[in-house]
């Protein structure tokens, strides 16, 4: 599965100052390197969700289901916020069923798109989708069978498309302050 990564890291500057800060803490600069970036990265996701609930008819419970936080440890300083680009089923934004096909409003800056020919339907296993049914290489409409399950954008493209330079740039500069933060925190405990 694709996805799109926003991970940080800390400029050499900023280490050595957090390192010569630290240096009588034990594991302090590793502690502070980890607590910022961890802090950072739930930032981020959180960021990443406003951003794109901003733009999709989605609810962020399932924008926030679709990016991970994977969290630094002392063996991998390095925190990441995971955005996944997998489709988001078209059933899961909100629509209108009519004899003519389904509407379907995916994105806030947009009316509702009128796909035609499409419907909503419930699966034996109990799943609902909007379907299509397949053309035949004549372009007639196939029988009843076989049908397609049609999806809208991924979180991770809609975000990529749009905002991901200015949120990477934003959590970089609170990286590095976080950083320090944390250095200047744990200086102060260890005394």
């Amino acid at each position: 599965m694709a996805s799109t990564v926003l991970s940080v890291e800390i400029d050499k500057k900023t280490l050595d100052e957090v390192r010569y800060m630290l240096d009588t803490v034990k594991n302090g600069a590793e502690t502070a390197i980890r607590r910022a970036a961890n802090d950072t990265a739930v930032t981020a996701r959180s960021r990443v969700v406003d951003t794109v609930y901003s733009r999709l008819n989605l609810k962020k419970t399932r924008i926030r289901a679709n990016t991970n936080v994977l969290k630094a440890s002392f063996g991998s300083l390095t925190a990441k916020a995971v955005i996944l680009t997998k489709p988001i089923p078209l059933v899961e934004y909100p629509y209108l069923t009519s004899f003519i096909g389904t509407s379907v409003s995916v994105r806030k800056s947009r009316p509702a798109e009128l796909y035609r020919h499409r419907f909503v339907a419930k699966m034996s296993s109990g799943h609902v989708g909007i379907y299509e049914r397949r053309l035949l290489p004549s372009g007639r409409i196939a029988g009843r069978l076989p049908i397609d399950e049609q999806a809208g954008p991924g979180i991770g493209n809609v975000f990529h498309n749009n905002d991901e330079d200015a949120v990477f740039g934003d959590m970089m500069t609170l990286f590095q302050q976080r950083v320090l933060d944390r250095a200047v925190y744990l200086l102060s405990q260890a005394r």
